[in-house]
């Protein structure tokens, strides 16, 4: 990508942004002394852009660079294509490993002093003095933070949640209730927007991106998985999601850092989208939330039927209730009513249903299982007894 595109769509990501949250006065607000600020602002954006545009081109660098000083130094260099040596592979996977392992008992054994707030932490992680130690600490305190309750103390917890493959589990989590708490995600991002253009230098690069994400996920259906029906090639829903994936490729590219191709069967692109929450294919030595079930067709035409079990992992369901309890007070029971950003970011697929059974909701200060939603009424179940009889259910307006 040319700076001249990455600036492009800072400033267009920042237009949909400010539109969005009707934050389009304080876009165009002019402080007192404009030209200068105008400058410095002018000049950020343009670092950002151009420093955007190095990063995919510095691997070929190093490569032409290398290539350039052998041959001047007299060597013939060819070009040979040639898979990685199972024995490397097999070692690189021990040492990060490894790494992982360490991490979360370091992240394990860090005491948290209360004085060691939020606050604290992100000026701990933005200080260039900091220790590894302090590091670790402070971001301990931000993802208590994340999901209350839970304190990260146990090492194999840690590793599982916050270190493997470097906190996939985390983000998926974040992400899957982001995506089914829409309202509270857009009220973070709006307060998040409003922070950075308030500012007298806007750093459009710092603008938040969870709402647009989270939205993509939600727009796409793929929470309508995570009830454990079965998918295939073949199966509709599958091929809804290839095709409203095909039209927002560009969107996911984006804000998912996936590329979604043509030649991409439904199953391929569905559990590429389901990665993103943090949920792997099932294999012989890992197990993953994406089971494949069976293989059904006749010759040439066999596929396989895959199914999302979230009971797969404790430590996850144990983050998926924390942050859906602190998502549930920070929204309200209408978790899709959001508006897109623009047509370019999103298309007008189809709203995920509210009727997702199990999730972790607040109300009038208690903690209670959503059963489902009827209009304006949300129908609860005890957390400690979800499967109670529909007459025993609560009615929370």
């Amino acid at each position: 990508m040319s700076p001249r595109r990455a600036k492009q769509r800072y400033q267009n990501y920042a237009k949909q942004m400010a539109g969005a949250f009707g934050l389009d006065e304080l876009l165009n607000a002019a402080p007192e002394d404009a030209e200068r600020i105008a400058q410095i602002e002018t000049a950020v954006i343009d670092f950002h852009a151009t420093q955007r545009a190095v990063q995919g081109a510095q691997k070929a660098i190093a490569y032409e660079y290398l290539l350039r000083r052998l041959e001047k130094a007299g060597h013939r260099v060819s070009e040979v294509k040639c898979s990685l040596e199972k024995s490397t592979s097999e070692l690189w996977k021990e040492i990060q490993e490894s790494i992982w392992q360490d991490d979360a008992a370091a992240i394990a054994t860090a005491t948290i002093e209360p004085q060691h707030d939020e606050k604290w932490a992100f000026k701990t992680l933005s200080s260039n003095d900091s220790s590894r130690a302090k590091r670790l600490k402070a971001q301990k305190v931000l993802w208590q933070a994340e999901f209350p309750g839970v304190t990260f103390d146990d090492p194999e917890e840690c590793y599982e949640a916050l270190c493997l493959d470097y906190g996939a589990m985390r983000r998926g989590v974040l992400l899957q209730v982001q995506a089914e708490n829409l309202g509270a995600t857009r009220q973070a991002d709006m307060d998040r927007a409003q922070a950075v253009l308030t500012a007298d230098v806007k750093a459009l690069h710092r603008l938040p991106k969870k709402l647009a994400r989270a939205t993509l996920i939600a727009k796409l259906q793929v929470l309508e998985l995570l009830d454990g029906k079965e998918y295939c090639n073949h199966a509709k829903l599958a091929q809804t999601i290839k095709a409203a994936a095909l039209a927002n490729a560009g969107a996911i590219r984006e804000f998912l850092g996936l590329t979604i191709r043509k030649d991409q069967t439904p199953s391929e692109i569905v559990n590429k989208l389901l990665r993103k929450l943090g949920l792997e294919i099932d294999r012989g030595d890992r197990e993953g939330a994406v089971k494949r079930l069976r293989r059904e067709g006749g010759r040439g035409e066999q596929r396989w039927i895959y199914s999302v079990d979230l009971a797969y992992s404790p430590t996850r369901q144990k983050l998926l209730e924390a942050a859906q309890l602190k998502a549930s007070e920070a929204g309200s029971h209408d978790f899709f009513n959001t508006k897109t950003l623009t047509r370019e970011i999103m298309t007008t697929a189809p709203e995920p249903p509210v009727n997702r059974w199990g999730r972790a909701v607040n109300w009038k200060g208690e903690s209670f299982r959503l059963r489902r939603v009827e209009g304006e009424i949300a129908y609860l179940a005890p957390m400690d007894c979800p499967d109670v009889p529909e007459s025993a259910l609560l009615e929370a307006p």
